[in-house]
This record gives C-alpha cells, sequence and structure tokens, in this order.
C-alpha cells in the first residue's frame, strides 16, 4: 500500500516550519474518530482509515458520510463531554478553513453506533463482516492493535490459512532442494562436486 495523500504528510526536519493553525489532516471521511475529534493518532488510526476504504470498495458506502443520520436526536444523545468535544474539533475544522462536509465527518465519528456499521456490513461476506467490524470500531481498543494482528484475518478471507514468512520460505526451499535430488537420482545425474549445500545450512535469513 502506497501513501499519496500529502495531506497527511509530516515533516520532522529542523528547518521545518510549524502552522499556526491545528488543521485535520488529509481527507476527512477517511479520518478516524479520534483524528477528527483532536485525539491521540497511531497505527490503529491508520487501520480504520484502510477498513473505511475496504468499505467503500466493498459496499460504495462511507461509514463517516451519512448526513442523513445526523439528525438533532442523535447530537442530542451525546453527553456534555462528547458535545464539548464536538465543538472543539468543529471550531479548529472552521479556524483551518476545512469544508462543511467536514463538521459532518466530525459529527459522525461521534455518533455512529454498533447498529450503523452492523447495517452497512450486513450484505458482505462473513469474513469480511468480521474484519470491517473490527476495523472500524471507534475506541482504538477495539482495533486490531497491529497490522501483523489484522494480516492472519485478512489472508483467511483471502482463502489462505497461514501467513507465508521465512520459516515457510525455507521450509518450501529444503523440499524443493529434496526433489531436485531425487529426480537427479532418478535420471543418474550426479551433482557437481561441491554444488550441494547440506539441508540443514539452508537459511532465507
Amino acid at each position: 500500500m502506497e501513501v499519496s495523500d500529502f495531506g497527511l504528510a509530516l515533516s520532522d526536519l529542523p528547518s521545518r516550519v510549524a502552522s499556526t493553525v491545528h488543521r485535520p489532516q488529509g481527507d476527512a471521511f477517511y479520518s478516524s474518530p479520534e483524528t477528527l475529534l483532536m485525539g491521540l493518532a497511531d497505527a490503529r488510526s491508520d487501520l480504520f482509515a484502510l477498513g473505511n476504504v475496504m468499505l467503500e470498495l466493498a459496499t460504495g458506502k462511507n461509514l463517516l458520510d451519512a448526513p442523513d443520520s445526523l439528525t438533532q436526536e442523535v447530537k442530542d444523545a451525546l453527553s456534555d463531554r462528547q458535545l464539548a468535544v464536538c465543538r472543539r474539533a468543529i471550531k479548529r475544522a472552521r479556524s483551518a478553513g476545512s469544508p462543511p462536509a467536514v463538521e459532518d465527518a466530525i459529527w459522525r465519528a461521534a455518533t455512529y453506533t454498533q447498529a450503523d456499521l452492523d447495517a452497512l456490513v450486513a450484505p458482505l461476506p462473513q469474513a469480511m463482516r468480521v474484519m470491517l467490524t473490527r476495523l472500524l470500531q471507534r475506541a482504538p481498543a477495539n482495533r486490531y492493535q497491529s497490522a501483523r494482528e489484522f494480516l492472519p484475518d485478512l489472508y483467511f478471507w483471502q482463502g489462505e490459512e497461514k501467513l507465508f514468512g521465512p520459516k515457510e520460505a525455507e521450509a518450501e526451499l529444503k523440499g524443493l532442494m529434496q526433489q531436485t535430488g531425487e529426480a537427479l537420482v532418478e535420471l543418474g545425474i550426479r551433482a557437481p562436486r561441491g554444488s550441494t549445500t547440506p539441508q540443514e545450512q539452508i537459511s532465507t535469513n
């Protein structure tokens, strides 16, 4: 996967001049709730963004793009603290010159429910529902905690039962060398002197 949205790019060069405005980073409709609501972002925020991209590719719908669901009743259901967080985030977005639609994304990030998420993924195959439901949890602690944790479910959905890492590559290479040696014996061909390597010495490192 390649990052092509330079609205997400940050520089730590000594000569970098920081903006005086704390602005939302990247595309609001693919940002995580904690990013939109001025929380701390980490790798789990990227996994949320990945989940939303996958959801849109699979269903044509974006979790954070649901303006019709943002009724006053939904907003009023938030606690005083949640309302204050939303208002601060909206104030920041306005100060940064963000388009009005970003405000809807902020409200949606604070108000979407598990029922909303379940309804969006309902038409999908079970394995994909499991992945997206976990990727798109509002609380980072309820998502996959790393891409490595996410990969087994992704491979399972693709029909592969296990990861293919260095150990698997080494085992496959040893098996191929053994098959080659057996084939040479059957053909009566001797390997050149010094050209063979004991299998226990083979390593992918």
